[in-house]
């Protein structure tokens, strides 16, 4: 999981499935996280770290959250 690349499109089927791979991916790189915005329809994770940046979005009418935005 430290070698595992996010791309921008990546599909997850919950959130809950977003959320347990981005703690599993942070723990094993050893990074350090804030969930910055965390609602019923986005989710931008940073790195306290570095850099590094997320923003999910929930598909409408769906319950499917895709990765929308990478900052590496």
């Amino acid at each position: 999981m430290v070698d595992y690349k996010w791309k921008v499109g990546t599909y997850f089927v919950t959130k809950q499935a977003f959320r347990e791979a981005m703690i599993t991916y942070v723990v094993h790189s050893g990074k350090n996280h804030k969930f910055l915005k965390n609602d019923k329809h986005r989710m931008r994770v940073k790195c306290l770290m570095c850099d590094w940046e997320t923003y999910f979005g929930k598909i409408p009418d769906e319950n499917t959250w895709q990765l929308r935005r990478l900052s590496d």
